[in-house]
């Protein structure tokens, strides 16, 4: 038994000495790293049609793992390059393949080859070990060649670049080509509250003194899923040049949600006078609709908001307004989302919900259901997603901006609150004795604008005065009072 247990042992062993004693032997694309054979990383990608010229010569290169610091080293690999010369433009996306990615910054840089002077730069930061980066350089002045390289460095590190991936690019005829530049785009977004949606009006002027541009693309793109929301195609004539200028006005478009946010780009058509192009971006923006009423999240086709609320006899009244039109779908369930309208206590348990349907939903919530302290939201089923956030507090507000002008008049205004006071009071108060020297019932306030209070009482003696507001409401359950002060130093009036 000694023997054949020996003999057991003994064999791996002879077979790990056999295949030391032989040297291995790599191939063309692996390198002998460690003892093992590497595959050589990264397999450069390659592109074809990186620009609509005829003249750009273009080639990528990667760095050599063995010559880069250990700790600089990481997969780079350019998935798509667009190099436009009517627009100064290099566009670029890369993907980084990097373990070690967390305490790095990455660069992407564009530097002129003959004196390597830098021409643009961008950092960022991965969050995950698999990144898609884009980027656009511009800066291009000349028919010379330009690089772009890709590299990260450590904060506590030597600071030197050292690219692991890059591209060279040269344009021939740069001086040759008209380029597209100036260009000039205002846009303006307003709320439409009979359509519950967004208007966007673009304005356009681009300058085009040879007359090359023959069509504009207006394209406005919903960001988080990056799908086409509207897009407009406009011949250019004689009826929308202004002299040497393209000129567009009044744009509109009212496709787009509430809260959420779009990308407006716009592109070209026409020749650079050395080549024909086309869909070459000339104006690219990210833009944000406006939030309506206690909007918390909103996407594309798929929010909420109060249209109106109002204490009444009755109860809470309460209109909402919900669209879902079926644009995001459900991913775990494959259907469309359910909007629920749920009310929570204060420490947070449910007290009830209902389903929403899509437009107008209307209630008439008793006061015997709700408390001051609970919180009602429009909720997507399932998720942790909230569209509206209401919360019932009859907390009152602060008078802001109070001040006492020269001629005996206090001016304030009232900040936002839900719960819309019925009646208000002033009165003016010592402050020592605390005696009311001027009372005004039922004052006639504004919530929007600015409120003006005319002293009758003639002030002289007094070192302050205290001016008492007096909010009377119908809370969630009974009439309320809420009072206010804030003392004003006369000496600064005198």
């Amino acid at each position: 038994m000694k023997k054949i247990i020996g003999l057991i042992v003994g064999l791996p062993l002879l077979l790990l000495l056999i295949s030391c004693s032989a040297p291995l032997t790599c191939t063309t694309d692996e390198t002998l790293k460690d003892g093992e054979c590497v595959q050589n990383r990264p397999v450069i990608h390659v592109l074809e049609d990186v620009s609509y010229a005829s003249d750009v010569s273009y080639s990528q290169f990667v760095g050599n793992e063995n010559e880069i610091e250990e700790d600089k080293w990481f997969v780079a690999t350019f998935t798509d390059v667009d190099i436009t010369p009517v627009n100064n433009q290099v566009c670029f996306e890369f993907n980084i393949l990097d373990a070690e990615y967390r305490g790095f910054t990455y660069f992407a840089m564009m530097v002129k080859t003959k004196d390597s002077s830098t021409v643009a730069t961008q950092t960022f930061e991965l969050e995950t070990v698999n990144s898609d980066i884009s980027s656009c350089f511009a800066g291009v002045d000349s028919s010379d060649e330009y690089m772009v390289l890709i590299g990260k460095l450590k904060e506590s590190g030597d600071g030197v670049l050292e690219a692991v991936a890059g591209f060279r690019f040269t344009i021939t005829n740069y001086d040759s080509r008209l380029l597209i530049k100036d260009v000039s785009v205002a846009y303006e977004v307003n709320t439409i509250l009979s359509t519950n949606s967004q208007l966007l009006t673009v304005d356009l002027a681009i300058p085009d003194e040879l007359k090359k541009i023959t069509e504009l693309k207006v394209v406005v793109i919903e960001n988080s899923g990056n799908s086409v929301i509207s897009e407009l195609i406009i011949p250019i004539d004689e009826t929308n040049r202004d002299g040497n200028d393209i000129v567009i006005s009044e744009i509109d478009s009212d496709a787009y949600s509430p809260g959420v946010g779009y990308t407006l780009q716009v592109y070209a058509k026409g020749n650079d006078g050395v080549d024909d192009y086309e869909d070459v971006s000339i104006y690219k923006e990210t833009f944000l609709t406006n939030k309506l009423s206690f909007m918390d999240v909103s996407l594309h086709n798929l929010f909420a908001f109060v249209k109106n609320m109002e204490l009444q006899e009755d109860g809470l009244h309460l209109d909402i307004y919900m669209k879902n039109t079926g644009y995001f779908i459900n991913t775990v369930t494959g259907e469309d989302f359910i909007v629920e309208f749920n009310i929570y206590s204060s420490g947070g348990i449910q007290k009830s919900t209902t389903l929403l349907l899509e437009g107008m939903n209307q209630f008439v919530i008793p006061y015997d259901q709700i408390d001051a302290g609970d919180i009602i939201k429009v909720e997507l089923q399932d998720t942790t997603s909230t569209l509206v956030v209401v919360p019932l507090d009859e907390t009152m507000p602060t008078v802001t901006d109070l001040v006492l002008n020269t001629d005996n008049k206090i001016e304030f205004n009232l900040s936002k609150f839900i719960l819309e006071p019925s009646n208000l009071e002033i009165k003016l108060i010592t402050k020592n004795t605390r005696e009311v020297i001027e009372f005004q019932s039922d004052f006639l306030f504004s919530l929007t604008g600015l409120n003006s209070y005319n002293i009758q009482t003639d002030l002289t003696g007094h070192s302050s005065i205290i001016v008492q507001f007096i909010y009377t409401y119908k809370g969630y359950d009974d009439i309320t009072e809420y009072i206010y002060e804030e003392e004003i130093d006369l000496d600064e009036y005198s």
